[in-house]
């Protein structure tokens, strides 16, 4: 009934384990019903786990195709907004799933029971942007579309963190098809149901954008979706609310008990992105990535409400008109050259807003301006979402930078350091960049999330400091495990299996392809910028603002030519394409330098050796005339000692080959690449389902005779 690839990622309870820690099924321990059935507060492993089991009914709404649809969907994600799963059992016609325990119960218990205690609006505000980050993560990191968010679907637990909960209905979105999926039956909630879904049968990211707006009206209104104990015209909360939008009445909206607590600007900017959310046409809508970010903007501003209304946006109609349309001379201390400030970045600015390029001066903005940053430019405003650590706090973390990691002439060097009891990373800059460059690199970092791209925990501009501190990888980088140079500070690694080589490649190829959804371009893909952290996830590093490449010069330098000056290659020109130094700030060029680190999966080589002959130097001239089905399997990496699947080696050296193609324009998009890379894993997941079928069978025989 389930497919082979989700029971080897999660448990497997036998029913009697079930039964006992339900107590048989005990009325007294459910904890939520549905139209699935039943779910039950259960202790299990000798009652030192809490768990959550889901049990579905033999005339549940919700089948076989549902059950191991959420099962497969939440065994391939993992994210602190999103409910965990356990195990599961299907013993006698059962279908059950064990999920992590949540204390707290749903949202919808909280806002819409009386006798729930209430939610502060600062609570409700971290609750939807939780959530909203977790339908982020399903939407970019992994094509997911839920297609039932509501408040039920969304838990809290004892910190009243929010967890996304039950993906029976979810869609997994084609790397082909990463806009729609058209559906044959509309599935979901009423109250939450997208009406161009509905109408069109066109299942789309934004129908869960809309949900969510559903979900935020009940934030803000302690209303439910749909309350048939009302009139006709206060039955649907979405139709009810738009209709006091319409007429400028949207503080009515607020529910009782929260008025008086909400700042007049904050309140403006989260019945913006409910509305923006709630939009008719679905290309409107904003994405989850805009909405969090525009809810962390009124986070900030809840959080600031004490001080004066100009302090939370710049008053651009005011100032706009008063200093440049009057040709004010007059001078002030304070100037700030404003670039490209656009709807999505600064949520004050209304969509019709202009691009404006000019020094403007501002003697009546209230935001208070770091005498550091006097004359500076502000640069595409965005949020940093990641805390400022004072220089202090960084010496005593790093032991006074005592503990070196790595050191690079480019990018700095990097030191071990405990956070908060945690191991993490601490990269200290060479203080090239501006105070504006770099906080526009933390703004941008701070603001990406994905499973397998390294988190950023924070950074440091003080005293002259300029650091990000980012989560330890503790089995360093993919380079150091393929070709040595580990430190001390990580455990001895074996080496790497063909299954794990796999797997750290779809999972870098999926870090790379969310930066490439993001507009970023990375610029150094590398094997040392692919970190591995537990149960083999890679995770993508070390992406950078747009620099100069060291390549750029009048001599072309790539392959098995030196870096002007010296008697190698430098380490990034080794990853760069032909086209380096003319054109290379692309996605393809990244998709290149994938290709370099695919074929050091594949070989176990060094993409540069001085000791191979000249002309073959470089691992992409050495290895492409062997990439053919009948040759790649004289250059596998021999440490695996043939233990590999051939079809999947000829399949993942089809696709180095299409990567590190010379034209830049043969090269397949990332999510081509991820797509045939996920592919090569199923294939090599059969092949190793194949061998312990034949060595079960083979004990089997041997235990007859």
């Amino acid at each position: 009934m389930t497919s082979t690839t989700a029971e080897q990622l999660c448990r497997k309870f036998s029913l009697a384990e079930i039964r006992s820690a339900t107590g048989d099924f005990s009325d007294e321990q459910v904890i939520g019903k549905g139209g699935f059935g039943k779910v039950y507060k259960g202790l299990i492993d000798n009652g030192s786990l809490i768990a959550a089991i889901k049990r579905l009914a033999s005339n549940s709404k919700q089948g076989e195709k549902e059950f191991v649809m959420e099962m497969e969907t939440l065994t391939k994600v993992r994210h602190r907004n999103l409910v965990s799963l356990i195990g599961y059992c299907n013993e006698q016609g059962e279908m059950i799933l064990v999920y992590e325990y949540v204390a707290n119960g749903t949202l919808a218990d909280h806002l819409h029971n009386n006798s729930s205690s209430s939610l502060t609006w600062n609570e409700r505000l971290m609750i939807c942007i939780g959530a909203g980050r977790g339908l982020d993560y399903l939407h970019s990191g992994c094509s997911i579309i839920h297609r039932d968010v509501k408040s039920t679907n969304i838990l809290l637990d004892e910190n009243f963190t929010a967890k996304v909960a039950d993906f029976g209905l979810a869609k997994h979105l084609s790397t082909h098809i990463l806009e729609s999926y058209v559906s044959a039956s509309v599935k979901g909630s009423f109250g939450y149901f997208d009406p161009s879904y509905f109408t069109t049968g066109r299942l789309t990211r934004a129908s869960d954008t809309y949900a969510f707006g559903v979900v935020l009206l009940e934030l803000l209104s302690g209303k439910p979706a749909v309350d048939p104990r009302l009139s006709e015209g206060e039955l649907c909360l979405t139709m009810w609310a738009q209709d006091k939008f319409r007429n400028g009445k949207a503080n009515q909206i607020v529910a009782s008990n929260l008025r008086g607590e909400i700042s007049e600007d904050c309140l403006k900017t989260f019945v913006r992105v409910a509305k923006k959310c709630l939009l008719q046409e679905p290309k409107k809508r904003l994405t989850m990535t805009q909405a969090v970010a525009q809810l962390e903007s009124a986070l900030e501003q809840q959080n600031r409400k004490g001080a004066p209304s100009k302090s939370q946006f710049w008053p651009l109609n005011t100032f706009w008109n008063r200093d440049i349309s009057s040709g004010s001379t007059q001078k002030h201390e304070n100037k700030v050259e404003v670039l490209n400030m656009l709807p999505e970045a600064i949520p004050a600015i209304e969509e019709d807003a202009v691009e404006y390029k000019q020094t403007v001066d501002m003697p009546q903005i209230a935001v208070p301006i770091d005498p550091e940053l006097k004359n500076e430019h502000i640069v595409n405003m965005q949020s940093i979402v990641v805390p400022a650590i004072p220089l202090s706090e960084i010496n005593e973390i790093t032991d006074y930078f005592s503990s070196l990691i790595s050191k690079s002439s480019r990018g700095g060097s990097l030191f071990h350091g405990i956070l908060s009891g945690q191991d993490a990373a601490v990269k200290k800059l060479s203080g090239k960049l501006s105070h504006q460059e770099f906080l526009k690199e933390v703004s941008r970092k701070s603001n990406l999330e994905h499973e397998n791209v390294v988190r950023l925990l924070g950074y440091c501009l003080d005293g002259g400091l300029q650091a990000l501190i980012y989560e330890f990888a503790p089995r360093g980088s993919l380079h150091d495990i393929l070709h040595g140079g580990q430190d001390r500070f990580l455990d001895p690694s074996p080496t790497l299996s063909w299954a794990q080589r796999i797997e750290i490649a779809v999972g870098a190829a999926k870090g790379l392809h969310y930066i490439h959804e993001k507009r970023l371009i990375h610029q150094r893909v590398r094997s040392s910028n692919v970190l591995l952290f537990d149960d083999e996830i890679a995770k993508i590093t070390n992406f950078n603002q747009p620099t100069e490449c060291p390549c750029t010069s009048s001599k072309a330098v790539f392959y098995n030519e030196p870096y002007p000056g010296t008697s190698t290659l430098h380490p990034d020109c080794i990853y760069h394409p032909p086209e380096c130094g003319r054109s290379f700030q692309s996605e393809k060029g990244d998709v290149y330098s994938f290709g370099v680190v695919l074929l050091e999966l594949l070989t176990g080589h060094k993409p540069y050796d001085h000791t191979r002959p000249q002309g073959q130097k470089h691992i992409v001239t050495w290895a492409t005339p062997k990439l053919g089905e009948d040759k790649v399997q004289k250059i596998v990496d021999a440490r695996l000692n043939g233990d590999y699947p051939p079809k999947a080696v000829a399949k993942m050296a089809a696709i180095a080959a299409l990567c590190v193609q010379s034209k830049a324009e043969f090269r397949p998009d990332m999510p081509i690449v991820l797509k045939a890379l996920q592919i090569t894993s199923r294939m090599t997941s059969d092949y190793l389902l194949k061998l312990k079928k034949q060595h079960i069978r083979a004990e089997s025989d041997s235990d007859y005779l």
